[in-house]
């Protein structure tokens, strides 16, 4: 399958209507963000990876992405995985 990738700074990820709706972040080189619209078990990206600076996930989006089985991988600056302190 794909993999959905996201940078930059105000990414953010919600649910509504039962769609993942996800806003690109804002970087430099990128006048406007991408957004994305997934559908429950259509199965276009089974990956999303997050290399971002700030941003919002609400839990309800988090727990569509387990429904669906997509991964979420979040970098940190130096694009390794992102552990809590």
């Amino acid at each position: 399958m794909r993999t959905l990738f996201l940078s930059g700074h105000g990414i953010d990820m919600r649910v509504e209507n039962a769609h993942l709706i996800i806003r690109d972040g804002h970087e430099y080189e990128r006048a406007k963000p991408s957004t994305y619209e997934l559908k429950p078990k259509y199965d276009e990206y089974d990956n999303i990876v997050i290399y971002g600076h700030s941003g919002n996930i609400t839990l309800e989006a988090i727990n569509w992405l387990s429904k669906q089985n997509i991964q979420l991988t979040v970098l940190n600056r130096d694009g390794c995985l992102h552990t809590p302190c």
